[in-house]
């Protein structure tokens, strides 16, 4: 009989947003590419009810699970209880350890770590209800646990204590909590992904760059909500994803690169990864943040990257699960 992988993944909610059916399309696309290279596939949607979800793993005895769980019930805080869970049944399971999750999907926990080991990362500090605001102007107001750009929009930039009052009034306390204030770097924006080697390399894929030409004046150059999700909106649609080779950028690139790879060894990555960037007019590379379980869509920037680096996506799928067993 042909071994089994057991695709892993958050549980839809009854009315899901794009970014949640996001991972349905991910589960149908890995799924296909198990199927390709041989391996027999079932799909398990995991909830909070850890106990429930141990038993149906343990029934169905797989030989590997590919986990694509981003939260549990809409919350992001809870995206390392999966591989915890794996880790206790003692499957093999494909991308980073419950440690690293957790230290890479606080934002803050992140930064910290950053800056104790001198990754470059832009100046931030939490926000703190009922508080001055931050002591630098501009900035951008992120969740420091919610993901996929969730809450980010152009009304998340401030510029002036004025624009910090009207933020302050359209916020109730409640969902000032869990926010933090990171210093607005008005430059380029790119990506890297990379992936591991059956054997431990890895491979740092061609930077990806966001294209903001297509921005009217005034405009922040940001890649918010609606530019991932929206499919109906200027931003989505003037935003593309650019490879290039111009040798003014191998500099730059070179730097990125190495950036990438420290912040890949500082947080033991596993698997597979991108780290965000932005670089100022100066050219100084900035670490916005790590993610460590980025999007496996054919369409996706990971995916593109690859692509770009001569990988396609079941070969992605074969090491990501290969990595797994080592």
């Amino acid at each position: 009989m042909k071994p089994l992988t057991l695709i892993v993944h958050n549980r839809i909610s009854d009315n899901p947003t794009e970014d949640e059916n996001d991972v349905i399309a991910q589960t149908k696309a890995v799924a296909a590419a198990l199927d390709r290279l041989g391996w027999r596939v079932e799909t398990l949607p995991l909830t909070l009810d850890l106990e429930k979800g141990r038993n149906l793993i343990t029934s169905r005895a797989p030989d590997c699970i590919f986990n694509l769980v981003e939260s549990l019930e809409g919350d992001d805080r809870f995206i390392a209880s999966a591989p915890m869970l794996f880790e206790s049944l003692h499957i093999p399971y494909t991308g980073s350890s419950p440690a690293t999750l957790a230290a890479t999907s606080n934002k803050c926990v992140a930064k910290k770590i950053m800056q104790a080991t001198g990754i470059p990362t832009p100046r931030w500090q939490p926000i703190v209800v009922d508080s001055d605001p931050p002591a630098f102007f501009p900035f951008i107001i992120k969740s420091a646990t919610d993901h996929a750009s969730i809450g980010i929009s152009d009304d998340s930039i401030i510029t002036d204590a004025s624009e910090w009052q009207r933020w302050i009034g359209c916020h109730g306390a409640e969902r000032q909590r869990g926010l933090f204030a990171e210093s607005y770097i008005h430059g380029r924006e790119f990506n890297l992904s990379v992936l591991q080697r059956f054997g431990g390399a890895i491979t740092v894929l061609p930077p990806a760059e966001i294209g903001f030409a297509g921005f009217p004046a005034g405009k922040p150059h940001i890649v918010g909500y609606a530019a991932k999700w929206d499919k109906d909106t200027f931003e989505y649609n003037n935003t593309p994803r650019l490879f290039s080779n111009d040798r003014a950028d191998a500099a730059l690139h070179e730097r990125l690169i190495a950036t990438a790879r420290a912040c890949w060894d500082l947080f033991s990555l596993a698997g597979y990864g991108r780290v965000d960037f932005r670089v100022d007019i100066g050219g100084k590379v900035h670490v916005l943040e790590i993610n460590t379980n980025p999007c496996l869509t054919p369409d996706a920037g990971f995916v593109a990257a690859c692509d770009q680096g001569g990988i396609d996506f079941d070969m992605i799928v074969k090491e990501l699960v290969a990595v797994a067993f080592e």
